[in-house]
């Protein structure tokens, strides 16, 4: 690769894909390999790219869209659901929004452990979504809680 790229190949590579007719998603996924597919909203492509994960893939479902939740039980991948209600395994709570600091602040909730997360300069309780989908892939890639919430406190939104 080195001929082509003047750089090294990453070791994680992380794409959106969206699709907007039946049959994008198959044509995409036959060259493109997936290990961790993320629904965070539902169409008909999400329903397709649903069925192109494995066994060995994980589904990572926002169990705060019902749409999207009920997908749990037809995907063939191991799933992890998030979001802010109490059915999600990777959750948010106690979301606190302080004078003291400019951002939102929130306890990360999985599999019983719970660590503080600060998310600078960030207001809107709709971006904790993005920070528990980095999470919910930080531990399926072999991350600690601890890791995770240390790693968030350096998100930031692009400039407008």
């Amino acid at each position: 690769f080195l001929l082509i790229f003047p750089f090294e190949y990453p070791e994680i590579l992380i794409l959106e894909m969206s699709t907007n007719r039946p049959g994008d998603m198959k044509y995409l996924t036959d060259f493109i390999k997936v290990d961790i597919g993320i629904i965070t909203e539902i169409s008909a492509s999400q329903i397709e790219f649903s069925k192109t994960l494995n066994e060995k893939s994980l589904a990572i479902l926002n169990a705060d869209n019902e749409y999207v939740a009920k997908m749990k039980n037809h995907v063939k991948a191991r799933v992890m659901t998030l979001g802010f209600s109490e059915e999600a395994e990777m959750k948010s709570t106690d979301i606190y929004s302080g004078e003291e600091f400019e951002g939102l602040s929130f306890k990360l909730n999985y599999k019983g452990s719970s660590v503080p997360v600060r998310l600078n300069n960030i207001s809107e309780k709709s971006q904790i979504y993005p920070a528990l989908t980095a999470a919910a892939v930080g531990v399926e890639l072999g991350l600690n809680l601890v890791e995770i919430s240390e790693a968030l406190g350096f998100l930031s939104l692009p400039e407008e």
